[in-house]
């Protein structure tokens, strides 16, 4: 049985059973919602540095895994982040609302395709000063996590 979402046909049970797959939903996701500009895939949380003060762009960093007999379970941080005015409040609170509304509704999209992936609330962060454009980032950041199945390996040849 497929499901189409977003002219991506994905089968429904058991489609995230590859990292890859679960990368291709998520920019599946970033690239067709209005409120979002960019998605990343980031190997280490200094990596949000170098990505410049864009639109309101999603960046997910792998963060720990654990290893089963029958699969494995990854957790990632996942940040939405937006680009706001230094001293205007309003500005502020809107991004803050902004980013937890794509942080539930990427929530209910993957939910969508697979029950076993969870987003969970974490923080608010931005910087204590604004840079040197006059413009802080906001960032909203919570835990994505998804168990994948695995067959288990028994062909040793050594």
């Amino acid at each position: 049985m497929l499901r189409i979402v977003n002219t991506v046909i994905f089968p429904i049970i058991g489609y995230m059973n590859e990292i890859s797959n679960l990368n291709r939903a998520l920019e599946t996701f970033c690239e067709n919602h209005e409120m979002v500009n960019s998605f990343h895939h980031l190997s280490s949380i200094e990596q949000l540095d170098g990505l410049g003060s864009e639109y309101r762009s999603v960046a997910i960093i792998p963060s720990t895994f654990s290893i089963e007999q029958d699969g494995y379970t990854i957790d990632y941080i996942v940040v939405v982040m937006d680009k706001v005015r230094s001293g205007d409040a309003t500005a502020l609170v809107k991004a803050e609302e902004g980013n937890v509304f794509v942080l539930g509704q990427l929530m209910d999209y993957l939910a969508s395709i697979d029950s076993d992936i969870t987003i969970e609330g974490g923080s608010f962060a931005s910087p204590p000063e604004s840079n040197e454009d006059g413009y802080n980032i906001v960032a909203s950041v919570g835990t994505l996590t998804n168990s994948f199945s695995r067959p288990l390996f028994r062909n040793f040849t050594f």
